[in-house]
């Protein structure tokens, strides 16, 4: 963590109030070098209708993470939202009334970068569904959407992405990866699932996954070794029998 990080917050805004609503309008809050701009609406008390136009100017989160933290997983956008839903109880999720959305124009952790960063939530009589579109990311781009229906017994998610020319080195190395492999990745996903918690959802989800890896250089020369000679002993495998 920068030790130089939560050292500045400013705040500035207008707040309008009702009886059964809030307002915050003119929104301007600044955390160190982070500008947060926008307005937010809120009708209702016992079960609050929410609708929010937020930006963010740029914001570095590896300055707020603990360097001595464990490797993250990797999850794309999509994967991450999908699991955070997951963990919401289906009665809050039915009650759930946001409609909004929230750019950011400028994100980096750790050598990714993310640029013109948008996303969009629709939630509404049980229905929740978000979409994502980063402009550039690591030289490419990225599409993606999740759809939660918790109308039935059993919630419902499905979730698709498509990016283009992402480059891969920065996410390995986030991971703590051992393997250096350099190139850009493309492909997509559509997957769907029942959500019941995390843990269900992993092992539910069924779909389509596929992906392509161009100008690939594969640097670590023990697992280049490796990849060699399964080669090389598949091709000098017996051709099967008819």
């Amino acid at each position: 963590q920068d030790t130089k990080s939560f050292n500045r917050l400013e705040a500035s805004f207008d707040l309008y109030a009702t009886q059964n609503s809030r307002a915050v309008k003119a929104l301007h809050c600044k955390l160190d070098d982070t500008l947060l701009q926008g307005e937010t609406y809120l009708e209702g008390i016992s079960e609050p209708s929410v609708r929010f136009n937020l930006a963010v100017d740029a914001v570095d989160i590896g300055r707020y993470l603990s360097v001595s933290r464990n490797k993250t997983k990797l999850l794309s956008p999509s994967a991450a939202i999908a699991i955070a839903f997951s963990k919401v109880p289906r009665v809050q999720l039915r009650k759930l009334d946001a409609q909004g959305e929230i750019n950011f124009r400028h994100l980096t952790m750790n050598g990714i970068t993310a640029e013109d960063l948008r996303l969009k939530l629709i939630a509404r009589d049980g229905v929740v569904q978000t979409q994502q579109d980063i402009n550039r990311l690591n030289r490419g781009g990225y599409l993606g959407s999740v759809n939660v229906n918790a109308k039935g017994q059993d919630a419902v998610i499905a979730l698709t992405e498509k990016f283009e020319n992402v480059g891969i080195e920065a996410f390995l190395k986030e991971t703590g990866s051992k393997i250096s492999i350099t190139g850009s990745l493309s492909g997509s996903t559509a997957l769907q699932g029942q959500v019941k918690n995390s843990k269900q959802i992993r092992e539910s989800l069924k779909g389509n996954l596929a992906f392509v890896l161009k100008d690939g250089e594969i640097k670590d020369l023990k697992f280049q070794k490796i990849i060699q000679q399964a080669l090389t002993v598949l091709n000098h495998a017996p051709m099967p029998m008819n």
